[in-house]
């Protein structure tokens, strides 16, 4: 009867370890479970464009850097798969925040980086004003920084 009791405890350790074991990987957890804090949805990157310098002058050029343009999310292990871009080809505005008169446009070629950028003349005739960002296709969950022409 020892040897059964004996046997029996470090099998219901081996049981206990290999549950708790199961339960420290992510890909075993459902995607809106909260892992040391942080929901696996809200861990993801989101997408976002960046204008560089965020201050610019009529005659000058800026950049325009697009990172993590996906609209997938996979930082819980749920599918083992690489990320798609939303588009191959995104077409990036500098459209006026009061006006809507369209600054300058280009075209991000997204590789599997999911990111890239664009170089953008301000015009020597540029009124001095916020622009936004205007992504083609429209990326819903994109954060923008925008652009502010200041007179020479």
């Amino acid at each position: 009867m020892t040897r059964t009791r004996a046997f029996a405890a470090p099998s219901i350790a081996v049981a206990v370890a290999a549950a708790v074991a199961g339960c420290s990987d992510p890909g075993d957890q459902d995607s809106d479970a909260t892992v040391t804090g942080v929901s696996g949805a809200a861990a993801c990157e989101a997408p976002y464009a960046v204008v560089s310098p965020a201050v610019a002058t009529p005659g000058s050029v800026v950049t325009v850097t697009l990172s993590s343009m996906t609209d997938e999310c996979f930082d819980t292990n749920e599918r083992p798969r690489a990320e798609t871009p939303v588009a191959e080809v995104i077409l990036v505005s500098l459209v006026e925040v009061d006006g809507g008169h369209k600054l300058n446009q280009g075209e991000v070629i997204l590789g599997q980086s999911l990111s890239g950028s664009v170089s953008l003349d301000v015009p020597s005739g540029a009124r001095p004003g916020d622009y936004e960002v205007v992504l083609t296709p429209e990326v819903v969950s994109a954060d923008t920084e925008g652009l502010t022409v200041v007179a020479e």
